[in-house]
């Protein structure tokens, strides 16, 4: 259980129930993240699915692993119902 792991001072542990998500993934600068957002939310609610839990993103190959802004990849996560 995550109450029970010892933390450094300032931070947190977040238990995440398992379930469906919509995932989506772009590669490239992060000045494309607004219409990565915007695609994955027509594709949800093209598919008649309603969004369950916060979005999240996560950065697969960040500015400190990647030679240049076209190496970035981030995925974009929203758990759906």
């Amino acid at each position: 259980m995550a109450s029970e792991l010892p933390l450094e001072s300032g931070l947190k542990m977040v238990d995440f129930a398992a379930g469906k998500a919509a995932v989506g993934t772009l590669i490239g600068p992060f000045d494309g993240l607004s219409q990565a957002w915007r695609d994955v939310h027509t594709w949800i609610s093209g598919q008649g699915l309603k969004i369950a839990a916060m979005p999240y993103e996560v950065y697969r190959v960040d500015p400190m692993s990647a030679a240049s802004p076209a190496e970035y990849e981030t995925d974009i996560v929203v758990p759906v119902s």
